[in-house]
């Protein structure tokens, strides 16, 4: 565990209610109404809509989706949003990432959660659903 993170990583899909721990947090281009009120947003972890729109009209593969997704963190300014990440994360409490996808195999929170590791985040893999 990163020395000054005390809380870990987890994603849920919004369908799974049940299986979110800690704070809520948005990561998808909207939010069930009934989860408005519960979630925080991170947009910048957003996929491009034209992205998610292609793989889910069957255009785009999931590799090609992976690829493209991680482009997009890598040269896109999440600054802010590392920094509601970290500012959780290092206060103790733990983050379920939220979105749409019930299965997280195709699933953009699951890539995120990913990359969140390789930049030195916990992130419970065991619990990425």
């Amino acid at each position: 565990m990163n020395e000054k993170q005390k809380g870990i990583i987890r994603t849920a899909s919004f369908f799974n209610y049940h299986d979110h721990y800690g704070i809520c947090v948005s990561v998808a281009n909207s939010c069930p109404d009934n989860w408005k009120d519960k979630c925080d947003k991170l947009a910048s972890f957003n996929p491009p809509w034209e992205l998610v729109k292609g793989f889910g009209e069957d255009e785009i593969e999931w590799g090609d989706f992976k690829k493209e997704y991680f482009e997009y963190l890598n040269t896109n300014n999440l600054d802010e949003d590392i920094e509601k990440v970290k500012d959780i994360l290092y206060n103790g409490q733990d983050i379920t990432l939220m979105c749409w996808e019930r299965y997280a195999g195709y699933c953009h929170r699951r890539l995120l959660a990913e990359w969140l590791s390789t930049h030195g985040f916990d992130v419970d893999k065991k619990n990425i659903k």
